[in-house]
């Protein structure tokens, strides 16, 4: 049998190269969930939640999501996966 990893919900910000990257997977239902994106000074820049693993040391950015939020973030994430509500 394996262990069950419980992950948190958190929100970072990302710039340039990364924050496209960071677009492009939330588009693909691949574990983002892109809270704002705008561009400023010329530079693409978007704040993102994402799971991690709970035990996990945080780096210095990272900031955690509420209850609330992490509720919203799981359900939009089914839905970008295509998670029937019967399995919700």
């Amino acid at each position: 049998m394996s262990d069950v990893q419980i992950c948190k919900w958190v929100k970072d910000v990302f710039y340039g190269d990364t924050a496209k990257r960071v677009l492009d997977l939330s588009a693909a239902g691949l574990g983002y969930i892109v809270i704002d994106n705008h561009k400023e000074n010329n530079r693409l820049e978007v704040t993102a939640a994402f799971r991690v693993a709970e035990d996990k040391e945080m780096g210095y950015s990272l900031s955690d999501c509420s209850d609330s939020e992490s509720d919203k973030f799981d359900e939009m994430l089914k839905r970008k996966q295509g998670v029937p509500n019967a399995i919700r």
